[in-house]
């Protein structure tokens, strides 16, 4: 079919990326070449690449891209994105211990007042959420942004991992839902349950949702300064 030139350019810019992301992934699953009279030696097996934050973030990036393309021509509208499980097997580069570990051993600094180590995975998996919304928010959409007219949730499963504290869980939202939602500021709970936000997002999608939460999570009470 005849296109205009908008949509051409469009067409161009999208199939380019495509491409451009087969080639790095196609790159990512490439074996090394061989060489000979080359032993390779035997892993430790405490020591999986998958589980080494470098990795995973290269991974996440690469997956990033792949999930804002699907959004951008409709293959999918829902996507979940988990950077790691529950129990965070995720480890520095050169260290066995994991994430999970560290958030049970290490101790608090202090003059920082917070683990160190741990500090740092949560920076880390911050700067991929960072990356994901980077990835919609370099797609043109409309007058906007594929990322205006998206709307994410990201949340921890705990806030202090090292007692397992379910008690202040950070938890972002981020696109503007198509104008249904406000960004850019910041509220504290004050020991609100967490599924306000839940309603919130969902009252802003149009589902005629009154209340929702279970026992004492159970809420009828929107988030109004996040409604439009």
């Amino acid at each position: 079919r005849q296109v205009g030139a908008a949509d051409r350019r469009r067409l161009d810019e999208y199939f380019t990326s495509i491409r451009q992301l087969e080639n790095q992934l196609a790159l990512q699953l490439q074996p090394p070449a061989p060489v000979e009279n080359f032993t390779i030696p035997e892993p430790p097996p405490e020591l999986e690449l998958d589980s080494e934050m470098d990795n995973v973030l290269v991974t996440h990036r690469l997956m990033s891209d792949l999930l804002a393309k699907a959004l951008q021509c409709n293959q999918t509208h829902v996507i979940n994105v988990l950077l790691s499980d529950t129990t965070s097997n995720l480890r520095r580069r050169g260290s066995t211990t994991t994430h999970h570990t560290l958030t049970h051993e290490e101790p608090v600094n202090p003059e920082l007042g917070y683990q160190e180590q741990v500090g740092w995975f949560a920076t880390q998996s911050m700067l991929a959420w960072r990356d994901f919304l980077d990835s919609l928010a370099t797609i043109p959409e409309g007058d906007g942004t594929l990322l205006d007219n998206c709307l994410i949730l990201a949340h921890s499963d705990c806030s202090i991992a090292k007692s397992h504290s379910v008690e202040g869980i950070p938890t972002m939202v981020a696109g503007g839902a198509g104008g249904r939602i406000r960004t850019g500021y910041h509220m504290a709970g004050q020991a609100d349950p967490v599924s306000r936000i839940g309603l919130t997002i969902q009252q802003a999608m149009g589902l005629p949702v009154e209340r929702w939460g279970t026992n004492s999570m159970e809420t009828n009470r929107n988030i109004p300064e996040l409604l439009t």
